[in-house]
Protein backbone atom coordinates (compact mmCIF):
# COMPACT_ATOMS: atom_id res chain seq x y z
CA UNK A 1 0.00 0.00 0.00
CA UNK A 2 3.35 2.18 -0.18
CA UNK A 3 2.05 5.73 -1.22
CA UNK A 4 4.25 6.36 -4.18
CA UNK A 5 4.49 10.71 -5.85
CA UNK A 6 2.80 9.96 -9.16
CA UNK A 7 1.42 6.97 -8.58
CA UNK A 8 -1.94 7.43 -7.47
CA UNK A 9 -3.78 6.71 -4.08
CA UNK A 10 -4.43 3.13 -5.36
CA UNK A 11 -1.28 1.44 -6.34
CA UNK A 12 -1.25 -1.82 -4.44
CA UNK A 13 -4.41 -0.92 -2.43
CA UNK A 14 -6.50 -3.18 -4.55
CA UNK A 15 -4.28 -6.26 -3.91
CA UNK A 16 -4.25 -5.62 -0.20
CA UNK A 17 -8.15 -4.95 -0.17
CA UNK A 18 -8.82 -7.81 -2.45
CA UNK A 19 -6.44 -10.56 -0.58
CA UNK A 20 -9.21 -9.30 3.16
CA UNK A 21 -11.85 -10.07 0.73
CA UNK A 22 -10.66 -13.32 -0.10
CA UNK A 23 -10.10 -14.64 3.20
CA UNK A 24 -12.98 -12.89 4.77
CA UNK A 25 -15.81 -14.78 1.86
CA UNK A 26 -13.34 -17.95 2.93
CA UNK A 27 -14.43 -17.49 6.99
CA UNK A 28 -18.19 -16.75 6.41
CA UNK A 29 -18.24 -19.54 4.09
CA UNK A 30 -16.61 -22.13 7.03
CA UNK A 31 -13.85 -23.03 3.72
CA UNK A 32 -11.08 -25.12 5.21
CA UNK A 33 -8.26 -24.47 2.31
CA UNK A 34 -5.78 -27.41 1.88
CA UNK A 35 -2.88 -25.23 2.87
CA UNK A 36 -2.80 -22.09 4.47
CA UNK A 37 -3.69 -18.55 3.14
CA UNK A 38 -2.02 -15.62 4.37
CA UNK A 39 -2.29 -12.00 3.25
CA UNK A 40 0.96 -10.14 3.21
CA UNK A 41 1.51 -6.35 2.40
CA UNK A 42 4.58 -5.68 0.96
CA UNK A 43 6.73 -2.66 2.39
CA UNK A 44 8.43 -0.09 -0.29
CA UNK A 45 8.12 -2.37 -3.30
CA UNK A 46 8.21 0.64 -5.94
CA UNK A 47 11.24 2.09 -4.11
CA UNK A 48 10.76 5.29 -4.70
CA UNK A 49 11.78 6.68 -1.64
CA UNK A 50 14.36 3.90 -0.74
CA UNK A 51 15.94 1.82 -3.19
CA UNK A 52 16.22 -0.56 -4.75
CA UNK A 53 12.57 -1.77 -5.39
CA UNK A 54 10.74 -4.43 -4.08
CA UNK A 55 12.76 -4.35 -1.34
CA UNK A 56 11.03 -6.57 1.06
CA UNK A 57 9.79 -9.25 -1.30
CA UNK A 58 13.49 -9.54 -2.50
CA UNK A 59 14.26 -10.39 1.80
CA UNK A 60 11.75 -12.32 1.95
CA UNK A 61 12.88 -14.06 -1.50
CA UNK A 62 16.35 -14.58 0.00
CA UNK A 63 17.42 -11.58 -2.93
CA UNK A 64 18.24 -9.10 -0.45
CA UNK A 65 19.93 -8.93 3.25
CA UNK A 66 17.60 -7.74 5.51
CA UNK A 67 20.19 -5.98 7.60
CA UNK A 68 21.67 -3.97 4.87
CA UNK A 69 17.72 -3.16 3.61
CA UNK A 70 17.48 -1.51 6.94
CA UNK A 71 20.01 0.68 6.71
CA UNK A 72 19.20 2.13 2.95
CA UNK A 73 18.51 5.58 3.19
CA UNK A 74 16.43 8.05 1.61
CA UNK A 75 17.24 11.71 0.55
CA UNK A 76 16.93 13.13 3.31
CA UNK A 77 19.52 10.35 5.01
CA UNK A 78 16.28 8.75 6.64
CA UNK A 79 17.03 5.29 7.26
CA UNK A 80 14.08 2.35 6.07
CA UNK A 81 14.42 0.92 9.82
CA UNK A 82 13.79 4.37 11.55
CA UNK A 83 10.91 5.46 9.02
CA UNK A 84 9.66 1.99 9.74
CA UNK A 85 9.57 2.77 13.48
CA UNK A 86 8.70 6.22 13.44
CA UNK A 87 5.26 4.87 11.83
CA UNK A 88 4.76 1.76 13.75
CA UNK A 89 5.32 -0.47 10.82
CA UNK A 90 8.14 -2.19 12.21
CA UNK A 91 5.41 -5.15 12.63
CA UNK A 92 5.57 -8.16 14.60
CA UNK A 93 8.05 -10.90 13.46
CA UNK A 94 5.82 -13.53 14.14
CA UNK A 95 3.54 -12.91 11.93
CA UNK A 96 6.06 -12.77 8.92
CA UNK A 97 5.49 -15.19 5.93
CA UNK A 98 8.59 -17.37 5.54
CA UNK A 99 7.73 -19.51 2.95
CA UNK A 100 5.51 -20.18 0.15
CA UNK A 101 3.88 -22.12 -2.10
CA UNK A 102 2.44 -19.72 -4.48
CA UNK A 103 1.83 -16.31 -4.65
CA UNK A 104 -0.49 -14.51 -6.52
CA UNK A 105 -1.84 -10.36 -6.79
CA UNK A 106 -4.41 -8.73 -7.82
CA UNK A 107 -3.74 -5.12 -9.24
CA UNK A 108 -4.31 -2.36 -11.05
CA UNK A 109 -2.53 -2.01 -13.79
CA UNK A 110 0.29 0.84 -14.15
CA UNK A 111 0.13 1.27 -18.10
CA UNK A 112 -2.27 2.16 -20.77
CA UNK A 113 -2.91 -1.17 -22.31
CA UNK A 114 -6.14 -2.39 -21.19
CA UNK A 115 -7.77 1.05 -21.25
CA UNK A 116 -6.65 1.42 -25.27
CA UNK A 117 -7.63 -2.43 -26.04
CA UNK A 118 -11.24 -1.42 -24.07
CA UNK A 119 -10.28 -4.41 -21.40
CA UNK A 120 -11.27 -4.74 -17.68
CA UNK A 121 -8.85 -7.19 -16.72
CA UNK A 122 -5.91 -8.85 -17.74
CA UNK A 123 -3.52 -11.82 -16.43
CA UNK A 124 0.59 -10.78 -16.31
CA UNK A 125 2.69 -13.80 -18.03
CA UNK A 126 6.15 -12.47 -17.26
CA UNK A 127 7.57 -9.27 -15.19
CA UNK A 128 9.73 -6.90 -17.11
CA UNK A 129 13.64 -7.40 -15.65
CA UNK A 130 14.51 -4.33 -14.51
CA UNK A 131 17.87 -3.06 -14.37
CA UNK A 132 19.26 0.41 -12.83
CA UNK A 133 22.29 3.13 -13.62
CA UNK A 134 23.68 5.80 -12.27
CA UNK A 135 25.50 7.93 -14.78
CA UNK A 136 27.80 10.56 -13.47
CA UNK A 137 29.18 13.12 -16.12
CA UNK A 138 31.81 15.38 -15.10
CA UNK A 139 32.91 18.95 -16.53
CA UNK A 140 34.50 22.09 -15.27
CA UNK A 141 32.92 24.95 -13.12
CA UNK A 142 33.39 28.40 -14.96
CA UNK A 143 31.38 31.83 -15.19
CA UNK A 144 28.56 31.44 -17.39
CA UNK A 145 28.03 34.73 -18.34
CA UNK A 146 32.06 35.29 -19.72
CA UNK A 147 33.09 32.11 -20.40
CA UNK A 148 32.98 31.72 -24.24
CA UNK A 149 30.86 28.64 -26.10
CA UNK A 150 34.07 26.87 -27.33
CA UNK A 151 36.02 27.25 -23.88
CA UNK A 152 33.23 25.95 -21.71
CA UNK A 153 33.31 22.53 -19.91
CA UNK A 154 29.09 22.17 -18.92
CA UNK A 155 28.43 18.96 -17.77
CA UNK A 156 25.14 19.41 -18.19
CA UNK A 157 25.34 19.85 -21.91
CA UNK A 158 26.90 16.95 -22.16
CA UNK A 159 24.54 14.88 -20.08
CA UNK A 160 21.69 15.93 -22.79
CA UNK A 161 23.53 14.64 -25.47
CA UNK A 162 24.49 11.30 -23.79
CA UNK A 163 20.78 11.33 -22.94
CA UNK A 164 19.71 11.92 -26.50
CA UNK A 165 21.97 9.63 -28.01
CA UNK A 166 20.95 6.67 -25.48
CA UNK A 167 17.37 7.20 -26.32
CA UNK A 168 18.13 7.10 -29.78
CA UNK A 169 19.95 4.38 -29.82
CA UNK A 170 18.21 1.77 -27.35
CA UNK A 171 14.81 2.19 -29.46
CA UNK A 172 16.54 0.39 -31.40
CA UNK A 173 17.41 -2.85 -29.93
CA UNK A 174 14.00 -4.31 -29.37
CA UNK A 175 10.23 -2.96 -29.44
CA UNK A 176 9.74 -4.80 -26.25
CA UNK A 177 12.68 -2.82 -24.51
CA UNK A 178 11.04 0.92 -22.24
CA UNK A 179 13.73 2.50 -20.31
CA UNK A 180 13.49 5.99 -18.75
CA UNK A 181 15.66 8.46 -17.50
CA UNK A 182 13.58 9.46 -14.04
CA UNK A 183 16.39 11.80 -12.03
CA UNK A 184 19.32 14.17 -12.54
CA UNK A 185 21.30 16.01 -10.33
CA UNK A 186 23.01 19.43 -11.00
CA UNK A 187 26.28 20.17 -9.37
CA UNK A 188 26.49 23.00 -8.27
CA UNK A 189 23.09 23.81 -9.35
CA UNK A 190 23.48 27.70 -9.94
CA UNK A 191 22.33 29.54 -12.45
CA UNK A 192 25.81 32.08 -12.83
CA UNK A 193 27.82 28.86 -12.67
CA UNK A 194 28.16 26.28 -15.69
CA UNK A 195 27.60 23.07 -13.97
CA UNK A 196 30.63 20.87 -13.59
CA UNK A 197 28.95 18.24 -12.85
CA UNK A 198 25.70 16.12 -13.33
CA UNK A 199 24.43 12.46 -12.00
CA UNK A 200 21.16 10.93 -13.80
CA UNK A 201 19.32 7.91 -13.00
CA UNK A 202 18.56 5.43 -15.89
CA UNK A 203 16.14 2.23 -15.64
CA UNK A 204 15.66 -0.01 -18.15
CA UNK A 205 13.11 -2.45 -18.61
CA UNK A 206 12.83 -5.89 -20.97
Amino acid sequence: MDTVKKGGRFDGILGVAAGLEVVRTLVENNIQPKIPVMIVNFTNEEGARFEPSMMSSGVLSGKFEKSIMLQKTDSEGTTFESALNAIGYAGDKESRLKEATAFLELHIEQGPILERESLTIGVVECVLGMVCYEIEVTGESNHAGTTPMNMRKDAFFSANSLIMEARQKLGMLDDDLVFTMGRVNVFPNIHTVIPNKVVFFARSEA
